[in-house]
């Protein structure tokens, strides 16, 4: 029996997420900290990081989610083929090269 393994992958995906997300919160307070100590401009730099923190934390969410979503989504040419359609219905009005119409036996060159 193989183990239902989604709910692993959303777990993880979710610390992913929750983990970047503190990460660059975390840089961007502990830096915008660091140049208003250095240059005595209190909460200046703070909040230019903290917004510079929250951006690139849209960012990484963007793509991780963007990621998630790809690698859930089948394929067009897997779900063609795991539903049994596709390959048939797509081919029934297509016509071969060089065997030409049935009735009026004209040949394509």
């Amino acid at each position: 029996m193989v183990p239902d393994l989604t709910v692993l992958r959303h777990s993880t995906a979710g610390i992913s997420l929750v983990i970047s997300t503190l990460i660059y919160l975390g840089l961007g307070a502990w830096g915008g900290h660091y140049l208003d100590r250095r240059f005595g401009t209190e909460p200046l730099f703070l909040l230019v990081g903290l917004l510079l923190g929250m951006a690139g934390s849209l960012v990484s969410l963007y793509w991780q989610v963007s990621a998630f979503w790809r690698s859930a989504t089948p394929k067009a040419s897997q779900r063609g083929a795991s539903s049994g359609q596709g390959s048939e219905s797509a081919g029934e009005n297509r016509k071969e090269p060089g065997t030409g119409d049935q009735a009026g036996g004209s040949v394509d060159k």
